[in-house]
C-alpha cells in the first residue's frame, strides 16, 4: 500500500456584496440546451456553406473551364451555397431571439425578497436608497 499525501492548497476567497439567484423548471432548462445547440449547428452549417459558396465562385470566376458539364457543377454548388447560407444564416439570427426570450420570461419571474415574514416587494426594493456594501451594511467584515 502507498501512503497518501495531503497536499495543503492556500485558497483566496473573494465573496459577493449580494447575489440573485433565479429557480429555473426543468422545462426552461431543456428549451436553453436545445435553442443552444440549434443555434451553434445553424451558424456553423451556415458559415461553411457560405465559405464554399464563395471558393466555387472564385474558382468559377478566375478559371476558364471548357466542359459545359464541369463549369454547371460548379455552378448548381455555388448557387446551393448560397442559398444554405442564406438559409441557416436566418435561422441563426432568428433563434438568438428566441434564447433571450426564454432568459428574460425567467427573470421576470422575480418574488418577494428578503426573510419570510418581512419580505420585500420588487416595486419596495427599487425604492429603497443604494448602500455600499460593507461592515456597516450588512456585508462580510473580512
Amino acid at each position: 500500500m502507498t501512503a497518501k499525501q495531503r497536499e495543503e492548497i492556500e485558497i483566496e476567497r473573494h465573496s459577493f456584496a449580494s447575489l440573485v439567484l433565479y429557480e429555473v423548471t426543468g422545462e426552461e432548462l431543456d428549451a436553453l440546451e436545445n435553442e443552444t445547440s440549434s443555434i451553434s449547428d445553424d451558424f456553423s452549417f451556415g458559415s461553411i456553406a457560405l465559405t464554399l459558396a464563395v471558393a466555387f465562385t472564385i474558382t468559377l470566376t478566375t478559371t476558364k473551364i471548357d466542359s459545359n458539364r464541369v463549369f454547371l457543377s460548379y455552378l448548381t454548388l455555388v448557387i446551393i451555397g448560397y442559398i444554405a447560407a442564406l438559409f441557416f444564416g436566418l435561422r441563426w439570427i432568428r433563434g438568438r431571439g428566441s434564447r433571450g426570450g426564454i432568459i428574460k420570461r425567467i427573470k421576470s419571474r422575480v418574488g418577494p425578497l428578503g426573510q419570510e415574514g418581512k419580505e420585500i416587494n420588487p416595486k419596495e426594493l427599487a425604492a429603497l436608497p443604494a448602500q455600499e456594501a460593507g461592515p456597516a451594511a450588512g456585508g462580510d467584515p473580512q
